[in-house]
C-alpha cells in the first residue's frame, strides 16, 4: 500500500481563495505550500500567508548581511546565511532559492575556502545567483501577499 499522493494543484491562502501553481510561478511551488496549508485547510486562519510574510520579513537583512559579507570578504558569514536560508527556502518551497543556497553549501563542501579577504570568482558568481533569487523570490511574494 503507498502512502504516496498525487501532488496538489491548488493551496487555500484564505476562505474561498487559492493559489495554484501558475500564480505562483517558478518561484514557489505548490506541493511545499500544501503542507503549510494541512495547518489551516480553508485559510480561515491565514495561516499561510503569515509564513510566507515572516519568512518575506526574514529576507532584507538577510540581504544586508550576505552584501556586508561579501564586501569584507567573510566567506564564514556567506556560508553561515545560505546555510540558515536553505531549510526555510525548501520547506516553503522556493525550490530556485532553495537551489541557490545547496550551491554555496556545496561549494564549501568541495573545500571552497572560508578565508577572509577578496571572495573566490566561483563563490561571488554563486552570492550574485543568492541575491538574485532572493530578489525575484521577494517581488514574488510581494505580490501574492498584497
Amino acid at each position: 500500500m503507498s502512502t504516496e499522493r498525487d501532488p496538489p494543484d491548488t493551496v487555500n491562502h484564505s476562505p474561498g481563495a487559492t493559489w495554484t501553481q501558475d500564480d505562483l510561478g517558478d518561484d514557489l511551488a505548490v506541493g511545499p505550500l500544501s503542507v503549510i496549508g494541512e495547518l489551516d485547510p480553508t485559510g480561515a486562519q491565514g495561516t499561510l500567508k503569515e509564513v510566507l510574510a515572516m519568512f518575506m520579513e526574514s529576507l532584507d537583512p538577510m540581504l544586508t548581511d550576505v552584501e556586508h559579507h561579501r564586501a569584507h570578504g567573510y566567506a564564514t558569514g556567506i556560508r553561515f546565511q545560505a546555510h540558515k536560508l536553505q531549510s526555510a527556502s525548501a520547506q516553503i518551497g522556493a525550490t530556485r532559492l532553495a537551489a541557490s543556497t545547496r550551491a554555496i553549501t556545496a561549494y564549501f563542501a568541495s573545500g571552497g575556502s572560508l578565508a577572509t579577504g577578496p571572495l573566490d570568482p566561483a563563490l561571488s558568481a554563486l552570492v550574485d545567483s543568492l541575491v538574485a533569487e532572493t530578489i525575484r523570490l521577494q517581488r514574488r511574494l510581494h505580490h501574492l501577499l498584497a
